[in-house]
């Protein structure tokens, strides 16, 4: 591993908080343009503004692994051990939220491929069992119930 002198340090922390500095304002800067709130009127697709925020959120993971973990300093071979477990992580990610996709779906959805009212998309509200049978008793006459 390669030493760096306080100064030579020092030099590589600062630019390093300004860098990441500027790649957060520019994140909230698009997160902001994107949802209208700079622009009245204007907003960024959803794949433009993710695909910006992802790309900047990963050069920041970079940029901090590299620079403040050491990483640029150290020879090849512990680099490669380090991006096997990230590759698998990623892929377990991608795997869990698609079997969570997968999972809502067949909640949404019964076997036969009809889809199930859930109760926010109810037509018509619930009835209370109690004062439906009260009704129903005492339109044929069965006054020992309603009582």
């Amino acid at each position: 591993m390669a030493t760096l002198t306080y100064e030579a340090a020092s030099k590589v922390a600062v630019r390093g908080f300004i860098i990441l500095g500027i790649v957060t304002m520019s994140e909230v800067l698009v997160a902001l343009l994107g949802k209208g709130y700079l622009i009245d009127g204007f907003t960024l697709p959803r794949w433009i503004m993710y695909g910006a925020m992802i790309s900047l959120s990963l050069y920041k993971a970079y940029f901090i692994i590299m620079y403040f973990m050491h990483l640029k300093y150290e020879d090849g071979g512990l680099k490669v051990s380090l991006a096997l477990p990230i590759i698998f992580v990623i892929w377990g990610i991608i795997a869990f939220l698609h079997e969570g996709h997968r999972w809502y779906q067949s909640k949404v959805q019964d076997k036969a491929g009809f889809e199930i009212v859930l109760p926010d998309k109810a037509v018509e509200p619930a009835v209370d069992y109690e004062v439906k049978m009260q009704k129903e008793h005492s339109e044929h006459g069965d006054k020992t119930h309603a009582e």
